[in-house]
């Protein structure tokens, strides 16, 4: 339970983290937004009530109208005054000269401590008119910053946002709790449920009921990786009991004909030399056994790299394979399908491996004369291994090749067989990537087919 508080507390850190940095930048922009768009306002303003002035004292020395101070609000400080500075008209005898302000734009002037009051801080705009005696003027309007509202507002903002940002805060990490807390329980349901599964329990699964979102898929996932491990573990569950079988009669054959010799076949040299042969038999056996164990062990965990391809001429590769089994079995009937130019992209000891256990199996289980066809189909890609031997029934089809299975009691050891040429040979097909199908009828034979890649 540590690790889920810990991890609701990981999420409640990062939302309100993210809910901080979020309030944060959205202030930021906000204040920015908001300072720039009041800023233009006083500025369209100042420059409004700057043509009043101007305007006004234009008219006012052409003896047009009198200067109008009534249309000039009190907020708005003004002054005129000549190009060396002498004051002509103000509302604010305490408003300095001010430097011109570039068209359309203004500006800021502070002065620390200008006031007995305190501090000059004005926005202002100002420029010089050129008056038609020669003798030009300058105009100014300004606006006293520390009287005025929209700004005090604006400085007052940030307090605000932060103000408001403190028990947004606390809501949210509140709230984010307590949402983590809920999304994770299912997963919480699925590390406790995770826990009970051991190797003794592994047909047991997690409950995959609810929402259909990334936590179902999880444990989806994760039953059918039990699954995989269920079957793995029940493959050497069977794999052990099947291989202590198999070895369990040679040594009981080896263990019984040992204490024969010791009772008395040492005085007998007929129970002597049928023991010796008996025992040079079973050893062989066990030695052939242990052999394919480890042929198939190495076939299943070598991944395809241990298998490098290259092109193969089929017609002098098959010709070989089955010249191998003409000298052993000078008896049968071999047949080769394929022709010449034929050629294939393949690994050639992986391959000659897997038709050597299929013509072995075609020789040991049919009648003689024996009948043997390996054949190539170069359209289709197919790689064949035919022969006209018992066949088998289709219920053992999907069995036969798995570890140790034999189809009946008259397909036994005695045969020579371990049971293991054919998971060898599926073994291999699977790393070599080719597709293995079989085609069998009960007293008319087997065909052993390899699909290649086109």
């Amino acid at each position: 339970m540590k690790y889920k508080v810990i991890l609701s507390v990981k999420l409640t850190a990062i939302f309100t983290l993210l809910i901080f940095v979020s309030v944060l930048v959205f202030s930021i922009l906000v204040l920015n937004f908001t300072q720039r768009l009041l800023e233009k306002q006083q500025t369209e303003e100042l420059l409004y009530f700057l043509g009043i002035v101007e305007d006004g004292y234009r008219k006012d020395v052409q003896k047009e109208m009198s200067f109008p101070s009534h249309s000039i609000p009190y907020y708005i400080l003004y002054r005129i005054s000549n190009e060396d500075g002498t004051l002509i008209r103000t509302n604010d005898a305490f408003v300095p000269v001010l430097p011109d302000t570039e068209g359309g734009k203004s500006s800021t002037e502070f002065r620390e401590d200008f006031f007995i009051d305190g501090d000059l801080n004005l926005r202002y705009v100002a420029k010089t008119v050129a008056a038609s005696n020669g003798k030009g003027y300058r105009v100014q309007v300004a606006v006293d910053l520390r009287q005025d509202n929209v700004h005090l507002i604006l400085k007052g903002l940030p307090r605000m946002v932060l103000l408001f940002s403190i028990p947004l805060l606390l809501v949210s990490s509140i709230v984010a709790f307590l949402v983590s807390k809920r999304i994770l329980h299912p997963l919480r349901k699925i590390i406790l449920q995770a826990q009970e599964i051991t190797s003794e329990k592994l047909d047991s699964r997690l409950d995959e009921s609810g929402a259909k979102d990334e936590l179902q898929e999880l444990a989806a996932t994760f039953n059918q990786l039990f699954g995989r491990l269920q079957e793995d573990f029940e493959r050497q569950r069977r794999f052990t009991a099947d291989a202590a079988h198999e070895l369990k009669t040679p040594l009981a054959v080896i263990s019984g004909h040992v204490d024969l010799l010791c009772r008395w076949g040492k005085d007998n040299p007929q129970v002597l030399e049928e023991s010796l042969q008996m025992l040079q038999k079973e050893s062989r056996s066990m030695a052939s056994l242990i052999e394919s164990l480890l042929q198939l062990t190495r076939a299943e965990n070598n991944d395809g790299s241990a298998y490098p391809k290259e092109e193969i001429q089929l017609f002098d590769f098959l010709q070989e394979v089955l010249a191998d089994f003409t000298l052993i079995y000078p008896d049968g009937e071999f047949h080769l399908n394929c022709p010449k130019g034929s050629s294939v992209f393949c690994n050639q000891e992986a391959l000659k491996q897997i038709l050597r256990i299929f013509v072995k199996n075609s020789l040991t289980y049919s009648d003689k004369p024996t009948y043997v066809e390996i054949g190539w189909n170069q359209e289709t890609s197919r790689l064949w291994v035919k022969d006209r031997g018992w066949g088998i029934e289709e219920k053992h089809l999907s069995r036969i090749f798995h570890r140790f299975y034999r189809v009946d009691e008259a397909r036994n050891r005695n045969n020579g067989g371990t049971g293991l040429g054919l998971p060898i040979a599926r073994a291999l097909t699977e790393k070599l990537g080719l597709d293995l199908e079989v085609q069998s009828l009960v007293g008319h034979g087997t065909t052993m087919i390899l699909n290649f890649p086109h």
